[in-house]
């Protein structure tokens, strides 16, 4: 190999090889060539013209196939730049190479390359004082560690033996694309990012100058989204590396992201993500330890799962039931009821900073849930650990308390593929505690007013009793004042009727004694009368001839008649009975009733 300008390496230990040579024609115009040759598990076969002009450039035009088990150990010979080269790199390729002079092509290339179809073309201009390659390159897939390491060295970036480390602690070799400068546009339908994370359908550049080397303009579909972004590494002159990682995904499957629980994704929906980090260091391990930047996180219409905001209520209804407010019980129950329903959200939000290999998410907020949710994460990139809490909670309603809220903390410790899910309930028994301490106090006041409110209703009975009674007794009172009134007034009206047939018998008696004296008086006079007849008659009968006697007079007048004649004076009953007689032929009014007119003035 030495023979054909190859600066092997003595430790490249490629097998026995052999060289088959046929060439025929004239140098200088065109020379037919047919070769083929071995190498341990590698075989070549060129066929073509070449042209070796004395005073002209060299020209050719080869059919060129290329085969191998493992291409490494080959690519060893060239030099330590290939010669770090551990993975198995099988090939079959067949390309059509022409050159003039300082450039040379190859078209039409076609086949495998590690195990993945590849077509393209690719020039070099070897002019320049850093030689040019360009071209264009498809590929089936592609390992996006293989193409950094064209920057950073063959086989710098291989996984770690040792698990405690997840990052390779491989110093950086040399570049591959060490004194060239390039750019070869090129189309990979899969590239590994990670384990279980791959960018379809890619497109991107390939890019080497003297000061960087550039995997730019990438763009893909990355779980369902579309994704950017660019890698550029430059290295130092003490073997460090410097690497710039910008990045934007939008519409990307949340689900294809995150860590599965039970077999299901603990999220689900899309997110958007801009990324923009930096870090300097020997290797990648050292890069990951010291890299710093920021960027930004959105989630929209998707699910968290296990995050059941019903299981509050139904725990809630168990502490009513009995169930013991101590943590270990309420963890249990919540548990059970958290992980049968999900939380189905609007959007998730935050920003998170980089810093020492460290990523942060210091508030990460959940809208349009039926619960308030908010968390927040810490990644430590250095050892691909993940501490994320998440604070859980709901309006209480008619549940509410003053001093606590239903609230408990949801909190992921671990490696970031897997992280364990523990619930703290601290803050939901504190709740719950003070909920049956104020449903207590409500209880017993409760039950105070009640007794207040049958003492009230007891006196209320009690007064109503004896405003009844007082009425009944002034009822009582009042009948018997009526009944003692009614009686006075009666005693009054019989003392009035008795005072009134008194004066009336008064007045009868008054009457019949003043009818008494008057016929007494009557008497009297008719006895007076009867007198003065009896006298009369004694006197002479001359007194007939008295003038302005009467005749009633003239009648009691002693009668002269002839001779012989007695005439005796009227006896005195008789002269009362003519009184009487006179006095019933009267007319007489009837006596008024007797007036009442009391005592007289200072009288008993």
């Amino acid at each position: 190999m030495r023979q054909l300008g190859f600066d092997v390496d003595d430790g490249g230990t490629p097998g026995a090889g052999q060289v088959t040579l046929k060439a025929g024609g004239v140098p200088e115009r065109a020379l037919t060539v047919a070769a083929d040759a071995t190498l341990g598990g590698t075989s070549t076969s060129i066929e073509g013209t070449i042209a070796l002009p004395a005073v002209a450039p060299v020209t050719a035009d080869l059919a060129v196939r290329l085969g191998s088990d493992d291409i490494g150990p080959v690519l060893a010979l060239a030099g330590p730049r290939l010669a770090s080269l551990t993975m198995s790199l099988p090939l079959d390729l067949s390309a059509r190479v022409t050159a003039a002079g300082n450039r040379i092509s190859a078209t039409d290339i076609a086949g495998s390359f590690a195990g993945t179809p590849t077509a393209g073309a690719l020039s070099l201009d070897l002019a320049p004082a850093r030689p040019a390659v360009g071209g264009e390159l498809s590929f089936g897939e592609l390992e996006a560690a293989g193409l950094a390491e064209i920057a950073l060295g063959a086989g710098t970036l291989e996984p770690p033996i040792d698990a405690a480390t997840p990052w390779p602690e491989i110093p950086f070799g040399a570049s591959i694309a060490d004194g060239l400068d390039g750019d070869v546009a090129v189309r990979v339908r899969r590239v590994g990012i990670a384990e279980g994370l791959d960018l379809d359908d890619v497109t991107l550049h390939l890019r080497s100058s003297s000061n960087a080397f550039a995997v730019d303009d990438i763009s893909g579909v990355f779980a369902g989204g579309r994704a950017t972004g660019s890698l550029v590494i430059k290295r130092g002159g003490n073997g460090t590396a410097d690497i710039a990682l910008r990045a934007q995904v939008a519409g990307a499957a949340l689900d294809d992201i995150v860590w599965q629980r039970a077999g299901r994704p603990v999220a689900t929906g899309r997110f958007d993500l801009d990324l923009d980090v930096e870090g300097v260091g020997r290797s990648l391990a050292g890069v990951i330890s010291g890299l710093g930047g920021g960027g930004s996180f959105r989630a929209t219409d998707g699910v968290l799962r296990s995050f059941n905001p019903a299981a509050f209520g139904a725990v809630i209804r168990a502490a009513d039931a009995g169930l013991d407010l101590n943590d270990a019980e309420i963890a249990r129950a919540f548990t059970s009821h958290v992980d049968a329903g999900d939380l189905v959200f609007a959007g998730i939000e935050g920003s998170f900073s980089l810093a020492g290999g460290t990523l942060r998410a210091p508030r990460l907020e959940v809208s349009g849930s039926r619960a308030e949710t908010v968390g927040s994460a810490v990644v430590d990139l250095t050892r691909g650990t993940l501490s994320s809490d998440w604070s859980l909670s709901i309006d209480p309603g008619a549940d509410a308390v003053t001093g606590a809220q239903p609230q408990v903390g949801i909190l992921f410790r671990g490696q970031a593929t897997a992280p364990e899910r523990t619930i703290d309930v601290t803050a939901f028994t504190a709740y719950l505690t003070l909920r049956a301490f104020e449903r207590e106090v409500r209880r017993v006041e409760a039950m105070q007013s009640d007794i207040l409110e049958r003492e009230t209703f007891a006196r209320q009975v009690k007064r109503i009793r004896q405003d009844r009674e007082q009425a009944l007794r002034d009822a009582e009172a009042a009948r018997i004042a009526a009944e003692r009134a009614a009686a006075e007034r009666a005693a009054e009206e019989r003392a009035a009727l008795e005072r009134a047939e008194a004066e009336r018998a008064e007045a009868e008696r008054a009457a019949a004694e003043q009818a008494a004296e008057e016929e007494r008086a009557a008497a009297e006079r008719a006895a007076q009368e009867r007198a003065a007849e009896e006298e009369r008659a004694r006197q002479p009968a001359e007194m007939d001839l008295l003038p302005g006697v009467s005749p009633e007079v003239q009648q009691f007048a002693p009668q002269t008649g002839g001779p012989g004649t007695d005439t005796a004076p009227p006896a005195e009953d008789d002269f009362g009975d003519l009184i009487r007689q006179k006095l019933e032929q009267l007319p007489l009014e009837p006596l008024p009733p007797p007036i009442d007119v009391g005592p007289s003035p200072g009288g008993g």
